[in-house]
C-alpha cells in the first residue's frame, strides 16, 4: 500500500508542476500577446459587424472577468500550500506563476481591461475566506500524511485546523462589518456637492431599458476617432482601449520601443495610479495576488534551505524499494521530497514545525492584507464626491394599519404613498396590466 501510496504522490507531484509550466508560459503567454482576442476581433470585423457601432463594441475589451480568473489562482494557491512541506520543489514554481501573474495582470490593467462595475474591495472577504479554506485543506493533508509516515507525533498538526476557523473568525468581527455595511465615517461625512438624482434614478433601471451600452460604444468610437490615422496600427485597439478611450496616443514606433518595456511600466506602476486607472477592484484583485506571493515567498525563505538538505539525505524511498522489491527510477525530484524521510523517523520534526511555519506565515500575511484592503476601500469611498446610490435607503415609518380590511401589506405601503406621496408613487410605476 505505502508503494502504490509512493507511486501516486510522485505522478501528481510531477501533473501539477507540468500544470503550473502550462499556465506560466501558454497562459500567461496568451494573455499578454491577446492572440485570442485579436483573431475574434478581426473574424467579426470582417463577418459579423455592419456598422460602426458594432466595430466599436468589437474591441471593447470589458474587464478581467473576477469569476474565471479568481479559481484558477485559488486552484494553484490550494496544489502550492498543499504540496509546500511535502515537496517543498514546487514552491519557486508557484512563486513564478503568481509573480508572472502579477506583472502581466499588472500591465494588462493599465492598458487593457477596462473595469465594468465597482464595488470598492467588497469581493475581498470572499478571497479571503477561500485562502483560508485553502491553508484548512492544507493542514488536513499534512494530518493525513504524518499518520502515514507513522510519526508518533502527528496529532500536535491537529489543532491547526482549529486555529484557522478561529483565526477566520476573529478577522470577521475585526473587518466584515466595514465591507457588509457603510463604514461609520463615511456615513457620517458631509457631502461635498448635491448628489446627482438623476444618477440614483438610473441606477435602478433594468440593463434592458438603458441607454448606457449605447453611449458606451459611441464613447469608444469617439475615442478611436480623435486617433491621428498617419502611422496608427491596425492592432492598436486591441492592445491599447484604455489609453485610446483616455484619448492618448498609444507607442506607435515598435522598431525603437523596447519589448521588455512593459515589465519596467508594471513593476513602477503605484497603487494609486491602477486605483484612478482602473478602480479599487482591481486593486484588491493585485492585494490577492501580492498577499499569496509573500505567503510563498516568506515560506520558501524557511522551507528550500532547511527542509531540502533533510529529505536529501534520508534514504527512506531506497528502504521502501529494496523492502518491497520495487523495479522503480527515483529521480532527484523525488529525493528532495518527504517521500525519502523513513516512517517514525526524527528528521519528521522538522516538516511539523514547517507546517506551523507556513500556516502562521499565511495567518499573518492575510491579517495585513485584510487591514490593508478595508484602509483602500475607507479611503476610496470617503473620496467621492457624491454618494453613491447604493448608500441611500428609504425608511418608512408611521404605515396606517387598517385592521378591519383585507389589505396585505404591499396595500398598505401603497396607500400611504398615494396619500401622502402620489406623484412620485404614480411616476415610478411600471405598467403590467393596461386593462386596469
Amino acid at each position: 500500500m505505502l508503494s502504490y501510496f509512493h507511486y501516486f504522490d510522485r505522478q501528481t507531484e510531477l501533473d501539477f508542476l507540468t500544470l503550473l509550466f502550462f499556465r506560466i508560459f501558454i497562459g500567461y503567454g496568451l494573455e499578454l500577446s491577446r492572440l485570442v482576442p485579436l483573431i475574434i476581433f478581426h473574424l467579426k470585423k470582417k463577418y459579423i459587424c455592419k456598422t460602426e457601432a458594432e466595430v466599436n463594441e468589437a474591441w471593447a475589451p470589458g474587464d478581467i472577468n473576477y469569476a474565471t480568473r479568481v479559481p484558477n489562482d485559488l486552484l494553484i494557491a490550494t496544489i502550492v500550500l498543499c504540496y509546500s512541506v511535502i515537496a517543498p520543489v514546487i514552491i519557486p514554481f508557484g512563486v513564478a506563476y503568481f509573480g508572472v501573474g502579477w506583472l502581466v495582470l499588472r500591465n494588462q490593467a493599465l492598458k487593457v481591461y477596462v473595469p465594468s462595475y465597482e464595488s470598492y474591495g467588497r469581493m475581498w472577504p470572499h478571497m479571503h475566506a477561500r485562502i483560508l479554506a485553502a491553508l484548512i485543506i492544507y493542514q488536513v493533508t499534512m494530518v493525513g500524511y504524518f499518520s502515514i509516515k507513522q510519526f508518533l507525533y502527528s496529532p500536535l498538526v491537529i489543532p491547526l485546523p482549529a486555529l484557522s476557523i478561529a483565526f477566520g473568525l476573529m478577522c470577521r468581527q475585526k473587518f466584515y462589518y466595514s465591507f457588509r455595511n457603510t463604514p461609520l465615517e463615511v456615513a457620517c461625512a458631509e457631502m461635498k456637492e448635491t448628489p446627482n438624482l438623476e444618477a440614483i434614478y438610473k441606477a435602478y433601471i433594468p440593463p434592458c431599458l438603458s441607454s448606457d451600452k449605447f453611449d458606451e460604444a459611441q464613447e469608444f468610437g469617439d475615442a478611436l476617432s480623435a486617433v491621428p490615422k498617419t502611422g496608427k496600427p491596425g492592432n492598436m485597439v486591441i492592445y491599447y482601449p484604455i489609453w485610446i478611450n483616455k484619448g492618448l496616443l498609444p507607442p506607435y514606433d515598435v522598431r525603437t520601443r523596447s519589448p521588455f518595456a512593459w515589465i519596467k511600466e508594471s513593476f513602477t506602476s503605484t497603487e494609486e495610479k491602477i486605483i484612478s486607472n482602473s478602480g479599487v477592484d482591481t486593486a484588491v484583485y493585485f492585494v490577492f495576488l501580492s498577499t499569496v506571493l509573500k505567503i510563498m515567498v516568506s515560506s520558501g525563505t524557511f522551507l528550500l534551505p532547511s527542509l531540502l538538505p533533510i529529505a536529501w539525505t534520508a534514504n527512506g524511498i531506497f528502504v521502501k524499494v529494496n523492502c518491497f522489491k520495487i523495479n522503480s527510477n527515483i529521480s532527484n525530484l523525488e529525493r528532495f521530497s518527504m517521500a525519502n524521510v523513513e516512517e517514525k523517523s526524527p528528521r519528521l520534526w522538522a516538516f511539523l514545525l514547517a507546517t506551523y511555519v507556513v500556516s502562521f506565515t499565511t495567518f499573518y500575511m492575510l491579517w495585513k492584507a485584510y487591514n490593508h484592503v478595508s484602509e483602500l476601500r475607507g479611503t476610496a469611498l470617503s473620496a467621492l464626491d457624491v454618494i453613491m446610490p447604493e448608500q441611500y435607503a428609504i425608511v418608512v415609518r408611521d404605515i396606517p394599519a387598517v385592521p378591519k380590511t383585507q389589505k396585505d401589506r404591499k396595500e398598505q405601503v401603497d396607500s400611504y404613498f398615494k396619500s401622502l406621496y402620489a406623484d412620485e408613487f404614480y411616476d415610478s410605476l411600471v405598467i403590467t396590466d393596461n386593462t386596469e
